[in-house]
């Protein structure tokens, strides 16, 4: 089993993650955009689309990184996870991939019924739970009845190597990147976007995004340890889990170059952006990079800054409530 620390990301380790399941991925494109005339307001940016991902977000990168890893192989009877959405496809696409059953338990409070759909069309089986508090232990106690492995939406070592290949493509596909906006809910992409960085290029800055509402990595640094029980308000639900996970909390601690925070009226804007010059269906947790890396700019510019586009698992009636906004 592989340590929290993050001496243990090391190059070798995360290329070998990287080989076991990039046969089971896409390379997500990375859009290099010129914005603006020639002028002082010119800005040259990248989009990382892992909506563009299978099942809808980067979630499968470490759903399969916790499946295939070998202190697992040969010996899963099932696996158990709990989200409020992308990570429950993830889990359930990931179970269907590798032949093994698949139980999500989903919070009613942040559900909506694509999400929960999809989990059942990749064959899970679908737990709602009425209190957001309770679906954690709720999915332990599955896990221990029925003896299934829990797969950590973001606080595992495996999950964070999985995350760990998106900064990898980052750093192929546009070898200029300066600087690199990752959403946060609870820290898994931002862990994976670390320890990639840190093991490979650490002059890469890595500015974490949350939404106003939804500030956990700011209030645990400010706390002085990962918060719990937090209650979030904001139209990113996918970005809303009750706590921040250890491993962000210690790397972000380390190794994070900034934060910024964003309005729902930022993201609605960022989600509108995407649409309107893209065609790019993003949910509101997708676009909150693209909002943050728009707000940071006016603080600090960077030469090539590329934001993680991070899903898309959103039902029809609200993104067109969210473009008519």
């Amino acid at each position: 089993m592989i340590d929290l620390n993050l001496k243990q990301f090391t190059p070798q380790l995360l290329v070998q993650s990287r080989e076991l399941i990039s046969r089971f991925l896409r390379k997500t494109p990375l859009l290099q955009i010129q914005d603006g005339t020639k002028s002082s307001n010119e800005q040259q940016y990248g989009l990382k689309i892992e909506s563009m991902q299978l099942g809808g977000s980067f979630k499968i990168r470490g759903a399969l990184s916790a499946v295939l890893t070998p202190d697992r192989e040969n010996q899963l009877k099932g696996i158990c996870a709990v989200s409020a959405g992308n990570h429950a496809i993830a889990v359930s696409l990931a179970g269907m991939m590798v032949g093994c059953k698949a139980t999500v338990v989903i919070p009613t409070s942040a559900s909506n019924p694509l999400r929960i759909q999809l989990c059942k069309d990749y064959g899970a089986n679908v737990v709602l739970c009425d209190d957001r508090e309770k679906a954690f232990p709720l999915a332990m106690e599955i896990c221990k009845q029925e003896n299934l492995d829990f797969i950590h939406p973001f606080d595992s070592p495996y999950t964070v190597m999985g995350a760990a290949t998106v900064a990898a493509e980052i750093m192929e596909q546009a070898p200029q990147v300066d600087a690199i906006f990752v959403p946060i809910g609870g820290g898994g992409l931002l862990s994976g976007t670390l320890a990639q960085i840190q093991a490979v290029n650490p002059q890469i800055k890595i500015i974490g995004v949350e939404p106003q509402g939804s500030e956990k990595m700011k209030a645990s640094l400010d706390l002085g340890r990962p918060v719990t029980g937090f209650l979030s308000n904001t139209i990113a639900d996918s970005l809303t889990p009750p706590m921040l996970g250890q491993i962000a909390y210690e790397m972000g601690q380390k190794y994070l170059y900034d934060l910024v925070s964003v309005t729902d009226e930022a993201i609605i804007q960022a989600v509108q952006e995407c649409y309107a010059m893209y065609r790019l269906p993003i949910e509101p947790s997708g676009a909150c990079a693209l909002a943050g890396l728009r707000v940071y700019s006016q603080k600090q510019r960077f030469n090539f800054p590329v934001a993680i586009l991070s899903g898309s698992n959103i039902p029809l009636e609200n993104f067109k409530h969210f473009l008519e906004t």
